[in-house]
């Protein structure tokens, strides 16, 4: 922490519970900021490497709970996480210092390609080093993954149905 508060801007602290749902290809998670702000952001990438290249869309969304429950039984619940981040940028590149709920303390490190992989690379092998982070420290399981290998369950579709009450826009 004191190193990205030295090298980084901070642009502040938030608290988000991410609802992940089943779907056939990608990842799909409601991002909850607060009752009533969220995003929902759907992402593909192959998981298990160590570089993780994304393509992500994101949605604004003005009725969390009614989404998250019309989801939840549309497509099933996979599994929630819940944290508190602090976001810091580095030279366009955002470093998440995050708190999860049954995992513990983590760095996360986003860089957006601008124009090419290999300044991407540069950019991210740059706040490896400055942040000392060591090779074999470096976990390439999303937090969803890491809280499902904790509970030895997996994914599992919600049992219980909910209501869901459509208010018009």
């Amino acid at each position: 922490m004191r190193i990205a508060k030295r090298i980084c801007s901070q642009a502040g602290v938030f608290s988000q519970i991410d609802t992940y749902f089943q779907v056939s290809t990608g990842r799909l998670k409601l991002r909850e900021f607060s009752r009533s702000k969220a995003e929902l952001i759907y992402y593909d990438r192959i998981e298990g490497k160590g570089e993780r290249w994304s393509k992500y869309y994101i949605s604004q969304v003005k009725s969390p709970s009614i989404l998250k429950n019309l989801l939840g039984i549309a497509l099933g619940t996979r599994i929630v996480v819940r944290k508190s981040r602090r976001l810091f940028f580095y030279r366009g590149a955002r470093i998440h210092i995050d708190s999860v709920f049954r995992l513990g303390d983590f760095i996360e490190i986003e860089v957006i390609m601008k124009k090419s992989r290999d300044e991407a690379r540069s950019l991210l092998a740059e706040i490896i080093r400055l942040f000392n982070i060591k090779k074999d420290r470096i976990i390439v399981s999303s937090y969803a993954d890491l809280l499902e290998k904790k509970s030895k369950t997996g994914p599992r579709r919600e049992k219980k149905i909910r209501r869901a009450r459509l208010v018009p826009a």
